[in-house]
């Protein structure tokens, strides 16, 4: 069992490694280990749901992955129970239906690959096993001490920045189908972007986010204080020593007179090293690429603002939480605004909306 200091280090560690990484390999890379160290396990592994019953394994130590999705993941009791559950974090071991677990074939098995007793993970928001579910086993082998609430608890403070850290991913993910990652997150002109040097000075600015923020009021671009404090924030995760406290990946700004600004802020690098902090500005306006598309393609207003929801990475279930409707109208303006574009995928229709014409 590790001291408390060493286990608070370990969870800024796995903080700021999901606050600083862009693709999903390169973040958990770095996180399963010290996952792994933190939680005393035989090891981890991270995995993607396809269309069912289709798994991907994207990382972890844990092998022959393939054999228990093939072999035994259909006769698994504890899936049934994570299907009705549901929860962020599961612990098998609370249910009763982990005795029936362990006189199966699949406990069997999983504990000739050291997973005797597991936490699972989920860090999207959907449905278990659905489409597009990303997850995390955290494994002990048989002789190592069950998992405990505390064990859970302390994977719930993590949760929540995997989660931010998951959802980014994908969006860059889509992104990048239409040129390379960094060319994406600075050269598309929407959403409105600053970049911010580690002392929060400002370096480069797109026209609307100048305008999002009032800088072109006779501000003399002043960057607001809030943002500022934080990208110092970012620029102490290089100094360990330094005792910044962790920046935050998202602000809410209210500038006088402006509709209300979501500001998402990560740290990239350039082609030589040099670290700066990435500023991206979130309202519910769509952007004009987006507009010009549903005046075009005669969207609805309903129709339009699920499509600006689709650009940003939203699931259907998100987009329904936000507009405060179900999941089958949801469901419905997606499919119009697919018939609408002419496109057979909601991959095409954000690329469209971003502003990438497809050859005829």
């Amino acid at each position: 069992m590790i001291s408390q200091e060493s286990q608070e280090k370990l969870v800024g560690e796995i903080h700021r490694a999901a606050l600083e990484a862009i693709s999903l390999h390169e973040g958990f890379n770095v996180i399963l280990p010290l996952l792994e160290q933190l939680f005393g396990s035989s090891g981890t592994n991270l995995y993607r749901c396809g269309v069912a019953p289709s798994f991907e394994s994207l990382g972890g130590s844990l092998g022959r992955w393939e054999d228990y999705v093939s072999e035994y993941h259909h006769e698994d009791v504890m899936q049934t129970v994570l299907q009705r559950e549901n929860p962020w974090v599961f612990q098998p071991m609370r249910f009763p239906e982990w005795e029936e677990y362990r006189k199966s074939p699949t406990h069997a098995f999983s504990t000739k690959l050291q997973i005797a007793k597991y936490l699972h993970v989920r860090l999207t928001d959907t449905e278990h096993q659905a489409p597009g579910m990303v997850g995390i086993l955290i494994a002990r082998s048989k002789g190592l001490s069950d998992f405990t609430v505390d064990d859970e608890l302390l994977m719930a403070r993590l949760v929540p920045s995997l989660r931010i850290f998951v959802q980014r991913s994908r969006q860059i993910e889509w992104r990048m189908q239409v040129s390379s990652a960094l060319e994406t997150l600075i050269n598309e002109d929407w959403p409105p972007k600053l970049v911010l040097d580690a002392n929060g000075s400002l370096i480069w600015a797109s026209t609307h986010a100048v305008s999002q923020l009032g800088m072109d009021e006779g501000c003399g671009r002043k960057i607001p204080e809030a943002m500022v404090r934080n990208a110092r924030r970012f620029g102490g995760l290089k100094k360990p020593t330094s005792g910044s406290s962790l920046p935050f990946p998202n602000l809410n700004i209210l500038c006088k007179g402006k509709t209300p600004v979501r500001v998402e802020m990560r740290p990239i690098q350039d082609a030589f090293g040099g670290r700066f902090i990435l500023c991206e500005l979130w309202t519910n306006d769509p952007s004009p690429a987006v507009e010009e598309l549903a005046r075009a393609a005669h969207l609805t207003p309903a129709e339009s603002e699920v499509l600006v929801w689709l650009t940003r990475g939203l699931s259907n279930r998100e987009i329904a939480e936000q507009r405060f409707v179900s999941l089958d109208t949801v469901h419905t303006h997606v499919q119009r605004i697919l018939s609408k574009l002419g496109v057979d995928s909601r991959v095409r229709a954000i690329l469209l909306a971003l502003g990438h014409r497809f050859e005829q």
